[in-house]
C-alpha cells in the first residue's frame, strides 16, 4: 500500500526540507520520510474509507507526526529532552549520547509503551516524571539520587504517602525485570 502512495509522503516530506534550514537540528530528508513512512503504516489500519478520502487523511496524519517529531528533535538539541533519550537508549541497550535513528527510537517507543501498559496509574506518574520531569524538578543523574528526589517531590509537593511512592517503585522495578531492561 505504500508504494502506491509514495509520492505524496515525499511531497509532504519536501515541503518540511523546504521550509527548513538544511543543518537545523541536523535533520536530513531521509529521516524525516522515514518518519513519514512509519505514520503512515501507523495510521493505515485507523483509516476508514466512509470519512473521507485516503490522501487527505494521510496528509493529515503524516504532518502531524511530523510537526511533533521536529518538535521533539528541537528539544533534544535544546537539552530539554535528554532524559528520554537516555532512556530510549537504555531501552534498546545502546550508547545514551549516539544519535537514536528514527526506527529506533520507533522501537523504543513501542517497548516502553509496552512496558507502561503494565503499571498502575500512580507509576505511570513517576515514570512521567523521570520522561519530562516539572520545572520545580531536577533530577541527578545517579539512580539512586534520582528515586531520592523523585520521593520527596511526591511526598512534600504531591502530599503522597511515602508507603504509597515506595509501592509505585517497587513495581516499576518488577514490570522492567519482567521485560528484561
Amino acid at each position: 500500500m505504500l508504494e502506491k502512495d509514495l509520492n505524496l509522503v515525499r511531497k509532504i516530506v519536501w515541503s518540511y526540507v523546504r521550509t527548513l534550514p538544511p543543518s537545523l537540528y541536523n535533520m536530513e530528508f531521509e529521516d524525516l520520510f522515514s518518519e513519514a513512512c512509519l505514520a503512515y503504516l501507523k495510521a493505515q489500519a485507523a483509516y476508514n474509507p466512509k470519512r473521507g478520502r485516503k490522501s487527505t487523511f494521510m496528509y493529515t496524519v503524516i504532518r502531524n507526526h511530523l510537526n511533533d517529531y521536529i518538535a521533539a528533535q528541537k528539544r533534544i538539541a535544546a537539552g530539554e529532552l535528554s532524559t528520554d533519550k537516555e532512556m530510549m537508549a537504555l531501552l534498546l541497550d545502546t550508547d545514551p549520547y549516539k544519535q537514536l535513528s528514527p526506527e529506533d527510537m520507533y522501537l523504543a517507543k513501542e517497548k516502553l509503551a509496552n512496558v507502561l501498559s503494565t503499571l498502575s496509574e500512580d507509576a505511570r506518574f513517576i515514570c512521567s516524571l523521570l520522561l519530562r520531569p516539572p520545572k520545580d524538578l531536577s533530577l541527578p543523574n545517579t539512580p539512586r539520587k534520582c528515586r531520592g528526589e523523585i520521593t520527596q517531590y511526591l511526598h512534600k509537593k504531591k502530599k503522597w504517602p511515602r508507603e504509597r511512592i515506595r509501592k509505585a517503585f517497587k513495581e516499576i522495578k518488577q514490570a522492567i525485570a519482567a521485560h528484561n531492561l
